[in-house]
């Protein structure tokens, strides 16, 4: 913060939030690093999109009038995208690591000698998820043509 010192009116605020938020962002890393856990890994996407938000406030304060208004929203459309994503991870990681340790205590062997051998197994696996997909592409797609 001694940085910002010499500053003066909005320059030093952004600096100040960018100070405080490399702070936060070292604490929530600081917790992922003594433990890797999904909530440790959801806390600090949090903590960076918070981050970012609050200097994009600061930064959206040199605007004036819609410029400014226009600005806040963006920013807050951003922290809002960010903390999604970070929750979507979350959910994800969560999922995925309970599926693959369930899937690999209760399987142990079978499931790596199964995941050696049969690669169209994967290949299935993977159709099976485009053609979830396929279909609305293709229902879009013809609607477009039309």
């Amino acid at each position: 913060m001694e940085k910002c010192d010499g500053m003066k009116d909005n320059a030093k605020d952004i600096c100040k939030a960018e100070a405080d938020a490399q702070k936060d962002i070292a604490e929530a890393q600081a917790k992922v690093d003594a433990r890797d856990t999904p909530k440790n890994r959801r806390d600090l996407a949090d903590a960076k999109a918070d981050a970012d938000y609050k200097v994009a406030k600061q930064r959206c304060d040199d605007q004036t009038g819609d410029a400014k208004g226009a600005c806040q929203k963006e920013a807050k459309a951003k922290h809002n995208l960010a903390l999604a994503e970070a929750k979507k991870q979350s959910q994800k990681v969560t999922a995925t690591g309970s599926s693959g340790t369930a899937g690999t205590s209760a399987s142990g062997r079978s499931d790596t000698s199964g995941s050696t051998s049969p690669q169209p197994s994967g290949s299935s696996t993977s159709g099976t998820s485009s053609g979830m997909s396929a279909p609305p592409s293709s229902g879009q797609s013809g609607t477009q043509s039309k």
